[in-house]
């Protein structure tokens, strides 16, 4: 029954795009509260450096280097700034290679190689 109505939300929807079926999500056996937070937010796409604009009522940040509406895909997929830090995600193409369950352990190592750990 909830495969069924989760089959229903659009691929539009962030988390969709990296979790297609209902199972609990992996998790390493020792990793830290930070990571599992880190994990969580860019995996829904609500991060303090993402969204903090909304509560302070300020227009959307932009990406310093493309301009580009500043969002996890933008800074996961797409900015060339980041083009050789994605190789810790494997060079992904889609949101679902880059932070699905296989890659866990990486998540939180390639927003600290980018220096933006701490404003998620």
């Amino acid at each position: 029954m909830w495969q069924t109505s989760w089959d229903e939300i659009p691929i539009t929807n962030k988390l969709k795009s990296i979790k297609k079926k209902i199972t609990k999500w992996y998790t390493q056996p020792n990793a830290s509260r930070r990571s599992e937070i880190i994990n969580t937010r860019t995996r829904i796409g609500h991060t303090n450096l993402t969204h903090i604009h909304i509560i302070k009522h300020e227009e959307q940040p932009l990406c310093s280097q493309c301009n580009e509406p500043l969002s996890i895909k933008h800074i996961v997929l797409d900015c060339p700034l980041y083009v050789n830090e994605r190789n810790i995600l494997n060079q992904p193409s889609t949101m679902e290679e880059a932070l699905g369950e296989h890659n866990t352990h990486l998540i939180h190592t390639f927003f600290k190689s980018i220096g933006i750990d701490t404003k998620i």
